[in-house]
């Protein structure tokens, strides 16, 4: 490619008559005008003068005759490359040999030109010199042009820059801009980089992360890499070790820029020059000096880039910064109702707890049951709470594996009913099931069974006496795929403001000022869970009228339901219940043994009396997994209460031990926990444990769990 310097200037001659045509190219062919030559072109009409233009967009001047095709063919010409190809760069020189039918004012007065020469005035010597006069005026008029487009760009940078997603697409959008506007005195065909330079803990060699390059000489061969990856450290710690943040500075080879990112990692960015030295020196820097001015526009796009990116950090560090304020504020609020919450029941159970210890005659057993209730009441208040809270907090952190099957609705809504049997009779509620035949949802049963019993316990507590609470499940007439499961009752209802803020934790929209126990955090989980499973919860509320909640879920594809239809009644809960309420009340020959295997010395102290008062059973406690396991293999019990969390095994090690064991393999076992058993337990390991209780116990459950694997009956 010939460099910028060697390029001719090219002059087009539009006249019909050849011989004008010879003696301009003559005229012209030793003419030089900034150290480049002329190069003639030529048409013999109008319309060949339109194609020229057309097929050389790099015309400087042309030299046009007026009278060819006819009496104005010039003067068409003119207009045409003016106004309707939209060229106002190319010089413009009228010649004629009839000056009588193109008048000189008239023509300068109305058609863009630059000159108007009489043919037989314009001898060579003034051809050539308004040949020059107009080069220069081109010359001026380009470089205008450029610079206008060059600004034009540069204005248009920022935004572009300022809207890049990351650091990466930042450098490409740089990058891009550089070489659009460095063809001044950068090569024609764009070669540099752009990197993230991060120094090693001795702040010496750069850890390189390029972000993006253009040209062969930063994207070779495959072959070249290390070559290339050693010459681009080289010329990116020339840079580091040169330049201070928000500088630019140009060597005779290229331009380059360095920005700050971090007290540890910069942004380093390079553009080659076309050829070595063709950046101009720098006024007064003297012979030897490495260094070239950088040129204006440059200097000014270099600018743009500084200002942007600094924009850009500042912005991005007010952002961070708000979100960490509003992220504290939050975790701030969110303590603070936790707080709260945990201190009402603490509250009533150090407070009861205390008077009961100052009691020293304890003569009125009334008060002192009365008190041993609301401590009892007020610690399985706050075991709920620290359910939830752990729910909601491994909802959120995305911990919470959930194992989605089909789902019998009818399995799931019976039991609801059972567990909340006893607090809808106490607040004299009736909870009515309507459910359609034969549906099932994709969901995880657990959580199912969790989000319907909130909803419901909900309707429950927030009714009026006497109220009813109505659980429906139907087919989504709108949309097939989908079974809706709704949960209204006859209560308060909620104003348009309560519903904005019914999904806030710990929020309980004013029912903390009643008698009406609850963490507030039910409806939060509901959500959540119900989100996780790919469904959505809607609500409908009327003062005065009540409250509807709606769960939508997914049906399960019809190849993955079971076999003929859903079972109807209890699934899991009610049908260990009903197990219990049907075995006979048989007296037992000899206690049954029961191991304990238990660390917690408190754990194993609360145990022991309770099966101390319940001469059916005889325990013994283990305090760790190995002394359990011989302990089991020596007694022989009739059952295992085996916790998950020990001093020096597993509960999960102790449990495969008792497995393998010819011994202790067909002792049940039954684990207890404060943690819930997660997904990546074996199923093996699952199906191994008899039952499993979370910690503090509920004794009822317990008693329930002992009934159903020892055949005795309650109180014996």
């Amino acid at each position: 490619m010939m460099p910028a310097a060697a390029q001719p200037w090219v002059v087009a001659v539009i006249d019909d008559e050849p011989g004008i045509h010879d003696v301009t190219r003559l005229v012209l062919r030793r003419l030089k005008f900034d150290g480049r030559p002329i190069e003639c072109v030529f048409a013999s009409s109008a319309a060949q003068g339109r194609e020229l233009f057309a097929s050389r967009p790099d015309i400087a001047v042309a030299l046009i005759d007026v009278v060819m095709e006819n009496d104005r063919a010039g003067l068409e010409l003119v207009e045409h490359v003016r106004h309707t190809a939209g060229n106002m760069l190319t010089r413009i020189i009228l010649r004629t040999g009839q000056p009588g039918m193109a008048p000189e004012r008239e023509v300068v007065t109305h058609f863009e030109i630059d000159d108007y020469r009489d043919k037989s005035e314009l001898t060579a010597d003034r051809l050539q010199t308004a040949v020059v006069t107009a080069l220069r005026s081109f010359k001026t008029l380009q470089a205008l042009d450029r610079n206008v487009r060059a600004l034009t760009h540069i204005s248009e940078v920022g935004p572009k820059l300022f809207e890049a997603p990351d650091l990466r697409a930042f450098a490409r959008a740089a990058l891009q801009a550089l070489t659009t506007v460095g063809a001044g005195g950068l090569s024609s065909e764009p070669s540099g980089f752009f990197v993230a330079a991060t120094a090693d803990s001795e702040g010496q060699v750069p850890d390189l992360d390029v972000l993006a390059t253009v040209g062969p000489a930063w994207e070779g061969p495959q072959a070249d890499a290390a070559g290339r990856a050693e010459r681009l450290s080289r010329r990116v710690a020339a840079i580091r070790q040169s330049l201070q943040h928000g500088e630019v500075r140009a060597w005779p080879d290229g331009l380059g820029l360095r920005l700050r990112t971090s007290p540890q990692q910069d942004l380093v960015g390079w553009m080659d020059a076309a050829v070595p030295g063709s950046l101009p020196r720098v006024a007064g820097s003297g012979p030897g000096s490495d260094e070239a001015e950088v040129p204006l526009l440059l200097r000014l796009l270099v600018g743009r880039l500084v200002d942007t990116f600094e924009t850009r950090q500042a912005v991005t560090q007010r952002l961070e910064a708000a979100s960490r304020d509003r992220e504290m504020r939050a975790r701030s609020r969110f303590l603070t109702r936790v707080g709260h919450e945990l201190r009402t029941p603490l509250n009533a159970m150090l407070g009861f707890a205390q008077l009961m210890i100052d009691d020293e005659d304890a003569a009125d057993a009334a008060l002192r049951g009365l008190r041993l209730r609301h401590i009892t009441s007020a610690g399985r208040h706050l075991q709920a709470l620290i359910d939830d809270v752990m729910d909601l907090s491994r909802l959120e952190g995305g911990e919470l594996q959930l194992q989605l099957s089909p789902v019998p609705v009818a399995d799931v809504a019976e039991d609801v009913r059972v567990l909340t049997e006893g607090l809808a009779l106490a607040r004299g509620v009736d909870v009515r099931l309507r459910l359609a035949d034969s549906l099932y949802v994709q969901a995880d049963a657990t959580r199912l069974r969790q989000v319907m019993l909130n909803l419901v316990s909900n309707a429950i507590k927030y009714n009026r006496e006497g109220g009813t609470v109505t659980v429906r499940a139907r087919p989504d007439e709108p949309a097939r795929g989908q079974v809706v499961l709704e949960v209204s009752d006859t209560g308060a209802g909620m104003t348009a403001e309560q519903l904005q803020q019914l999904f806030q934790p710990f929020n309980r929209l004013g029912a903390e000022r009643t008698a009406v126990e609850g963490t507030g955090v039910g409806l939060a989980i509901v959500k959540a869970l119900t989100e996780r499973m790919g469904g959505e919860v809607e609500v409908d509320s009327r003062v005065g009228q009540g409250t509807t909640f709606k769960v939508r879920l997914l049906r399960p594809l019809v190849q993955d339901l079971p076999p003929g239809p859903p079972p109807r009644g209890a699934q899991a809960v009610s049908a260990t219940v009903a197990d219990a309420q049907a075995l006979p009340a048989k007296a037992a020959t000899s206690p049954h043994r029961v191991l304990y295997i238990e660390d917690n010395t408190v754990n194993a102290l609360i145990l022991s009396e309770w099966f101390r008062r319940r001469p059916a059973y005889i325990l013994e406690v283990a305090e760790d997994g190995r002394t359990g396991l011989a302990r089991a293999a020596q007694w022989q019990p009739a059952l295992i209460l085996l916790d998950m969390q020990l001093p020096d095994l597993d509960g999960l090690e102790v449990l495969h031990a008792l497995h393998v064991d010819p011994v202790t393999q067909t002792i049940p076992v039954v684990g207890l926990s404060a943690q819930t058993l997660g997904p990546e337990v074996d199923p093996r390991d699952r199906e191994r444990l008899s039952d499993y209780l979370l910690k503090p116990l509920d004794f009822d459950e317990l008693e329930r769990v002992l009934v159903r694997i020892l055949g005795v009956a309650p109180g014996v």
